[in-house]
């Protein structure tokens, strides 16, 4: 969980909302719970955003030594068997 106060969440939402990002309806499953659906603009906005971030991180990986490709392929084997098994984030502090 990304830990958003309430408040913070609902204005964020009534902001894309507003934008033409996202529409909402309640679910039919939870009258208490809304359904969030990316609209065209707010799938477009999305893909151009992580087509963005995925060239810009192209390019600076292009610039890295085979040390440290190397170090980063091993933090990502890390990385990615923490969150298989729910990795120390999601634990209580002792």
């Amino acid at each position: 969980a990304e830990r958003v106060a309430t408040p913070t969440m609902s204005r964020t939402i009534e902001a894309m909302v507003r934008e033409g990002l996202v529409q909402r309806r309640t679910s039919p499953a939870d009258r208490r719970a809304l359904v969030l659906t990316a609209t065209e603009e707010g799938k477009r906005l999305l893909e151009a955003g992580r087509a963005r971030r995925i060239r810009h991180l192209t390019a600076e990986l292009a610039h890295l030594s085979a040390e440290e490709l190397a170090a980063l392929d091993r933090a990502a084997e890390v990385l990615g068997r923490l969150q298989r098994i729910g990795g120390p984030a999601d634990r209580e502090a002792p």
